[in-house]
């Protein structure tokens, strides 16, 4: 463990954001707790308190690089729970109203986009 700043850390929201923040602090703090609202399913479900999970998501290449770094494995583990991989600017094409598509070319990123939870469509 780093130098400790403190014995206890209190992270606030359990989202993305929140359990990467918990494991980014974890080498500082003796004890970390992490609060949320709402009862964390177990499994991959919709949660009330986030209105925008009903839509496809995907992880951009920088934001995926730091979570392997918090978490090593992230990206293979996001695949074995059923994420979609895909390559950056080939496997995905961007387009604009009154603009020519970008050019596709690999930009050797893979990425990933999330499916949804069951029972929805």
């Amino acid at each position: 463990m780093s130098a400790p700043l403190g014995k206890h850390a209190i992270v606030v929201g359990a989202g993305l954001a929140g359990l990467a923040s918990a494991r980014a602090v974890s080498a500082r703090f003796e004890r970390v707790t992490l609060l949320h609202r709402d009862v964390l399913p177990s499994i991959a479900a919709h949660r009330s308190g986030t209105p925008q999970d009903q839509h496809t998501h995907a992880i951009l290449v920088g934001g995926l690089q730091a979570l392997e770094d918090l978490f090593p494995g992230f990206g293979a583990d996001l695949a074995a729970a059923g994420a979609v991989p895909y390559r950056v600017n080939l496997d995905v094409r961007f387009e604009r109203e009154g603009f020519d598509p970008l050019p596709q070319r690999d930009f050797g990123w893979d990425a990933y986009a999330m499916t949804r939870p069951p029972g929805r469509v």
